[in-house]
């Protein structure tokens, strides 16, 4: 493509256009020949021009609550249209790819691809447990129950850690159980905006022992301080592990502009990816309207 004037459009919660300074990536894009439209999801696209890039992320509109109003899946309609009616136009990101991830069943598929790539990376088991359904006899405990919606609806953030079978009983089903690796309390968040990543560092939950009569530990994933560990004394994850893990998942998963966790087992050493999110905050980085801009402009020169 030759480089004249190239419209973006763009689609993004106004609370997140707000802290990523949203206008300042706007001036400096400008410089280099694009234009910017902000797009209104209720009208078709068609009649806001043509696109030759648009960046979308549906997160207000992919939650389990949304997705049963009529006015959002007609938002989510008009994206999909436009993205098969237009070929040419470059998506950051899929509609699609955005949606998959709301399935935590479709989000262990993906984590189970990255062993494949990177040897690095240790698989970790999952089982879906339905009401009335038993936990396989050789499943290991500790594991981390979640629910199976994996973004934006309430039931969401509701999730435990089980040492046996019986504790189960405390949720609703279905629900994913996926094996719990001790990690010396460090879980690394990895923002990802085409190839650049940054690795934001937190503490996580504590090492736990597998227990017969332990009861579940039950928690909410957005304010859990209290069950917070200590950290342990883990090295920082080398760059090239990060941009590896990355890149298997922006393949497999079909997404550019994303975020992951990694925690490092403390048996092996090895890494395991532990949880996928299609726009995470962004905050602790530095350098993230200058990386999007390159990656817009690297998008577009395909």
């Amino acid at each position: 493509k030759k480089m004249s004037v190239m419209r973006v459009g763009y689609y993004v919660a106004p609370e997140k256009l707000a802290y990523l300074y949203w206008d300042d990536f706007i001036a400096e894009a400008s410089k280099e020949g694009l234009t910017f439209s902000l797009i209104d999801p209720e009208v078709p696209i068609e009649e806001q021009g043509e696109f030759d890039l648009i960046i979308c992320k549906c997160n207000r509109e992919l939650s389990k609550e949304s997705l049963q109003e009529p006015r959002v899946l007609k938002i989510l309609a008009n994206f999909l249209d436009y993205e098969k009616s237009h070929p040419n136009c470059v998506f950051l990101d899929s509609v699609a790819a955005q949606k998959r991830l709301m399935s935590r069943t479709e989000m262990s598929a993906i984590f189970d691809e990255i062993p494949k790539k990177d040897e690095r990376v240790i698989p970790t088991r999952s089982a879906i447990i339905h009401e009335g359904g038993s936990v396989p006899a050789d499943f290991p405990f500790p594991a981390m129950a979640k629910a199976l919606v994996a973004a934006g609806s309430v039931d969401s953030h509701e999730m435990g850690v089980v040492f046996n079978a019986e504790g189960l009983n405390k949720f609703k089903k279905p629900v994913i159980l996926q094996e719990y690796l001790n990690h010396d309390s460090v879980i690394e968040k990895v923002y990802v905006v085409g190839e650049k990543c940054w690795v934001v560092r937190k503490t996580s939950l504590p090492n736990y022992e597998t227990s017969a009569d332990r009861e579940p530990l039950l928690f909410n994933s957005q304010k859990f301080e209290e069950l917070l560990g200590v950290r342990g004394d883990v090295p920082p994850p080398p760059q090239e592990v990060v941009d590896s893990i990355a890149k298997a998942i922006s393949e497999t998963a079909g997404l550019t502009l994303f975020g992951f966790d990694i925690i490092r087992d403390s048996k092996t050493g090895k890494y395991a990816v532990i949880d996928l999110n299609f726009f995470p905050s962004y905050r602790g980085t530095t350098g993230f309207r200058e990386a999007l801009q390159k990656l817009v402009l690297s998008s577009l020169k395909k």
